[in-house]
């Protein structure tokens, strides 16, 4: 979603971690084109998966866990988010929630 491209453009083929680790994005997301127009941008991921996403000097902030499978719950992220926006005001911000009802508390910080 954040390239604006089919999987043939961008070639992200997977949908891992394991991966994901491996590669950047390489064609430009909408956060490359938010920040060469002058805009602030953020996003919050809570899988690991999306960290080839966070292209370096494309986002102002940024954060997703790590590890091999990481993942955070939903309120997590969107605790995360409410800090954040409590200080900054990004004029694109990207939010991915994780399906996890947040029972597991192992990962949540």
């Amino acid at each position: 979603m954040p390239t604006g491209v089919s999987p043939e453009q961008h070639q992200v083929l997977w949908n891992n971690v394991i991966t994901a680790d491996t590669e950047l994005v390489e064609v430009p997301t909408i956060f490359r084109v938010a920040r060469a127009k002058g805009f602030r941008a953020a996003a919050f991921f809570s899988k690991a998966k999306f960290q080839p996403l966070q292209q370096p000097g494309t986002l102002d902030y940024s954060q997703a866990p790590g590890g091999w499978f990481g993942r955070w719950a939903s309120r997590k992220t969107v605790s995360d988010v409410e800090k954040h926006l409590a200080t900054s005001r990004p004029h694109l911000m990207f939010v991915h929630l994780s399906d996890r009802t947040g029972r597991d508390t192992a990962l949540d910080g």
